[in-house]
């Protein structure tokens, strides 16, 4: 968990990054003399919480707990409990995987994580795409089932931050994560570690209960009430807890929130609110120099289809299957547009008229004049579907 709040924690990230800079070194050390790993470790995490380092960092924790534990036991072997240790041991536990399960929530609720399948995701065939990809494209369909998760995950989360019901967000946290973790492995999903280290947890908390739960779900038996002691000695100490509480989770709600407000608004920046020609043109007609150039497979001139990703970026498909992202300006009062290779200063202009779906644009110099027609791909399935209550046939196909 360590160096948690830090990271989570706004503007507290770069710490975090020398956190895990320092352990780089010893990670190669140990990786190339001890695990024998034949390269260097140079990747810190990225996005994947499975890269090399990541399972050497948890090999070296479990040499240092295993160690530590040893010398424990020998200093301390006249103690007879640990109960004070163990009751600030599970509050760890409790806020940390409450924080990280309202956050993986929130990103579903507002569906920011797994947003809707991209127009150029609708192109792209289940064969060419990763397990991953696949999973992304699934997850991100269904807004309702995207909310369904994130709160089921979010309640879990806000559960575990109250003793009275730590059981049953340990319980609903079981369900979700045990999910994830298989989802996670079978999609190869690169979370695997963190994941499991989550349903781990949450077996902790429950087995706090565990005798209660099995003598109630298993032997039929009558279970008492597991008393809540108070841990306050003044009542100022409880205002004080109180507000601590509220102060913690309040901030990281409007942390969460805020965060996935500032998402959706760059996703819709970058989709169709971005641009009235958003789309996907499947280029139906190609004249280059007076001559139309007919759909052959090697011609690696005429364009096969032109996804308008943005205001500022296209991508052109020629029919070799080669694709290349361009820069671009579109001006919609002239209905023209600049057209630049990546990093170029000056690009082509061409002008263009739409007519429903369909769109003639013409451009180029005098003697490398090109004139297209496009229509525009929107006929998909995926995205046409509705909700039915009546299905005379299954609808699989």
């Amino acid at each position: 968990m360590f160096p948690f709040p830090i990271g989570w924690i706004p503007f507290t990230e770069f710490i975090q990054a020398q956190y895990y800079n320092a352990w780089l070194g010893p990670a190669n050390w140990i990786g190339k003399n001890i695990l024998s790993i034949p390269y260097e470790i140079t990747i810190l995490p990225n996005g994947s919480g499975d890269t090399t380092f990541n399972y050497v960092l948890i090999f070296i924790f479990l040499v240092i707990a295993v160690a530590g534990t040893i010398v424990w036991i020998i200093l301390d072997s006249k103690r007879t409990h640990y109960e004070k240790l163990w009751y600030w041991f599970i509050v760890v536990l409790r806020y940390y995987l409450g924080v990280v399960l309202l956050a993986y929530g929130f990103v579903k609720i507002i569906q920011t994580q797994f947003p809707a399948p991209s127009l150029e995701t609708m192109l792209q065939s289940y064969g060419e795409s990763t397990p991953m990809k696949l999973l992304w494209t699934f997850m991100g369909y269904s807004k309702e089932y995207n909310f369904f998760i994130g709160l089921t995950e979010a309640t879990s989360g806000m559960l575990l931050f109250f003793r009275r019901t730590r059981l049953l967000g340990a319980l609903l946290s079981i369900a979700v994560m045990s999910n994830v973790v298989v989802l996670n492995f079978c999609y190869d999903v690169p979370v695997k570690l963190l994941s499991t280290h989550l349903l781990v947890i949450s077996v902790i908390l429950l087995l706090l209960d565990i005798k209660r739960l099995v003598a109630f779900f298993i032997l039929n038996k009558t279970v008492a009430p597991v008393p809540v002691q108070s841990v306050y000695r003044k009542p100022w100490e409880k205002t004080l807890y109180i507000a601590a509480k509220v102060v913690f989770i309040g901030g990281f709600l409007l942390i969460y929130i805020g965060q996935g407000v500032m998402r959706q608004a760059q996703l819709s920046q970058s989709t169709e609110n971005g641009t009235a020609l958003y789309g996907i043109y499947d280029v139906q007609e190609f004249i280059l120099n007076g001559d139309t150039l007919p759909p052959v497979t090697t011609d690696t001139r005429r364009w096969k289809r032109m996804y308008i990703r943005s205001a500022e970026s296209v991508d052109i498909q020629y029919m070799d299957g080669a694709s290349i992202r361009w820069t671009c300006q579109i001006d919609t009062v002239h209905h023209a547009i600049n057209l630049a290779s990546m990093g170029a200063a000056v690009g082509t202009l061409y002008n263009y008229e739409v007519s429903h779906n369909t769109m003639i644009m013409t451009g180029g110099e005098p003697r490398t004049m090109i004139t297209f027609l496009v229509k525009k791909h929107d006929n998909f399935p995926l995205l046409n579907g509705q909700f039915n209550w009546i299905n005379e046939y299954p609808n699989n196909r």
